[in-house]
């Protein structure tokens, strides 16, 4: 009785198989998995069949330019494999003219025809032998006519040029700007984020692997090494000041494992950027509220703590708008929730 089969995957896989172990040139040979099932759809395992593949140019009725066969038996699976290429034949592979597609592969079983299968992009890699070094305007046309791909230029692809400079083992850009995550960088160098949840938008790692300093959609992370014992000039977190010919000449914050230091210049002229300030923002209009404002003339810890004053000094707040409606008054201490809130020009006062 003749058999009868189902092809049940049209091709599991169809890719170029190096066995050459050349670069420069691409091995005639397509790799070739299907499974093959009887008509009750049960899986012919470990039976021998014949199978016959032609190549066919143009359409799935197309001239055959090139026919092979192979007798193979699936395995446990129903798994067949074998080389396109390798079959017995008259042909040549190697003669197909790629660049002239389409090209659909046929496939028989037993005499029995199971499916016809356009080839897509992997036989074409083969074609790489033929375009030496480039393709040819008329290759081109040929192409873009067989596949609808168009006009490349119009579409607005521009080839890629290579604007970064490697020095040894330096990698430098000097002209224009760089963004990561955008089309449009602002500045230098433009870091845009997409990130979700706890996932840092930029970061840097130490020798270890770990964290030191990260880039949060919220707001920005420093990790200090709780075990780090060292007192030296490099250990915590450092902010200083400099000069163009001196570099580094004052440190205004450095935290440690075991303190934090703020250090103010005594003699800095008074003015919206003396002393240290800690303040929240929002999204539309940046800084809104103080809660740390630590100068030589005045302290003030707390929410709004001391948001009023001009000309008022020596005077120390702490607490939720301590002190909130000072101005000119000096001398104050003030401690606790709105301390002192309605003091304006009043001095020498301890609440």
């Amino acid at each position: 009785m003749k058999k009868s089969f189902l092809f049940l995957a049209a091709i599991v896989g169809i890719s170029i198989l190096n066995i050459s172990g050349q670069i420069a040139q691409s091995p005639q040979l397509l790799n070739y998995q299907a499974i093959i099932r009887g008509t009750d759809g049960i899986l012919n395992v470990n039976t021998e069949v014949f199978i016959e593949m032609d190549i066919l140019h143009g359409s799935v009725t197309g001239t055959v330019v090139y026919s092979e066969s192979h007798t193979v038996t699936t395995n446990d699976y129903g798994l067949i494999s074998l080389l396109i290429g390798d079959g017995t034949t008259s042909d040549d592979l190697s003669s197909i003219d790629w660049a002239n597609g389409p090209y659909f592969l046929k496939t028989d079983v037993d005499g029995q025809e199971l499916s016809v299968t356009q080839l897509l992009s992997v036989p074409y890699a083969l074609y790489s032998d033929e375009a030496g070094n480039g393709v040819t305007g008329t290759q081109t046309t040929n192409w873009n006519d067989a596949y609808s791909w168009g006009n490349h230029a119009s579409a607005g692809y521009s080839p890629l040029t290579n604007d970064f400079t490697r020095d040894n083992d330096t990698i430098y850009y000097i002209d224009g700007n760089v963004g990561i995550g955008t089309k449009d960088p602002r500045s230098t160098l433009s870091v845009y984020g997409s990130t979700v949840n706890d996932t840092a938008i930029f970061e840097v790692k130490n020798n270890a692997g770990y964290t030191v300093f990260a880039v949060y959609n919220e707001g920005v992370r420093i990790y200090i090494d709780e075990e780090y014992s060292g007192k030296g000039p490099k250990g915590g977190f450092a902010i200083g000041g400099f000069d163009r010919d001196k570099g580094p000449v004052q440190e205004y914050l450095r935290v440690t494992s075991d303190s934090t230091r703020i250090y103010v210049d005594q003699n800095a002229s008074k003015g919206p950027k003396g002393g240290f300030s800690i303040g929240g923002f929002d999204g539309l209009k940046g800084e809104t509220i103080d809660y740390l404002n630590l100068t030589p003339e005045n302290y003030f810890i707390g929410h709004e703590s001391g948001s009023s004053v001009t000309t008022g000094e020596f005077n120390s707040f702490f607490g939720y708008n301590s002190g909130m409606d000072n101005t000119t008054g000096s001398h104050n201490i003030f401690m606790g929730y709105q301390s002192g809130i309605k003091n304006v020009k009043g001095g020498y006062n301890v609440i």
